[in-house]
């Protein structure tokens, strides 16, 4: 029962700080959901929990007798990660030629790698900072180089377009509950995760740093657990895509009546 309970609560605790992530802090959520799928796409990487950390790890790596002697020498020293800051700073110069999460983790492995006093895996939280913030500090002095067609009107922050987001779907969701749940085509339940699933996935497009490759399924399998590509495809995508671009054109009017 103790080591049931602990799997238990470690769970919740787990999920808990998913969730306080996603509150406070979206686009770190958007960038962690980003570097997992990565990691889970490569056959050299692997997530690996340290106590309650978890890491991105290298596996199925060949080691020369040499090598395996070294690691039985320093087994007691394990390496230490490197400094968020030196990372954040190698991954700056890697941005322009990374046009994915993947392209960015393939030279952030191949950073840690080429370092060896530090050791070649890395955080998945911190991993994720240094991503974030090496992308932020290319486009702050990539982007908006073009004129300015109105040098009065501020460029819109991060919570403000979440906020034109959240009002948007508030007044949709509010105008299409009648035709969804009051006729009987899905259950409330369906149609909160419905709305809760399009703030995701606006916000991935919309919210710098952006998503892309968060999938509309990838979106809605967080709020209808268990749902297959296939039963997505049969009983959710058209009317999950149609409020979609019902919220998407909606949005693009809005910020462009604010920029």
């Amino acid at each position: 029962m103790t080591e049931d309970l602990r799997r238990l609560v470690q769970s919740a605790v787990t999920d808990w700080l998913f969730e306080a992530y996603r509150a406070a802090d979206r686009s770190l959520s958007n960038q962690i959901r980003a570097l997992k799928r990565a990691v889970d796409q490569r056959e050299d990487l692997h997530l690996q929990r340290r106590g309650m950390v978890q890491w991105v790890e290298l596996v199925g790596q060949r080691k020369s007798p040499r090598s395996r002697e070294k690691t039985r020498r320093t087994s007691r020293r394990p390496g230490r990660p490197m400094p968020l800051e030196a990372l954040e700073a190698h991954l700056t110069g890697e941005v322009e030629a990374a046009s994915s999460a993947g392209d960015l983790l393939e030279k952030a492995i191949n950073t840690l790698r080429a370092h060896p006093d530090y050791e070649a895996a890395y955080p998945l939280t911190r991993l994720a900072q240094a991503m974030r913030a090496a992308r932020a500090r290319v486009q702050s002095v990539t982007e908006h180089s073009g004129p300015v067609v109105h040098p009065d009107r501020p460029v819109l922050r991060p919570e403000e377009t979440q906020a034109c987001i959240q009002n948007t779907l508030s007044a949709l969701r509010s105008e299409k509950r009648p035709t969804y749940v009051g006729e009987g085509k899905i259950s409330e339940e369906t149609y909160s995760a419905y709305f809760a699933a399009l703030q995701e996935r606006l916000e991935a497009r919309f919210v710098p740093p952006a998503d892309p490759e968060l999938t509309h399924h990838g979106a809605l399998m967080e709020y209808l657990s268990g749902l297959s590509k296939e039963t997505y495809r049969d009983q959710h995508r058209a009317r999950f895509e149609y409020l979609f671009r019902q919220a998407r054109e909606r949005i693009v009017d809005r910020l462009q009546d604010a920029v």
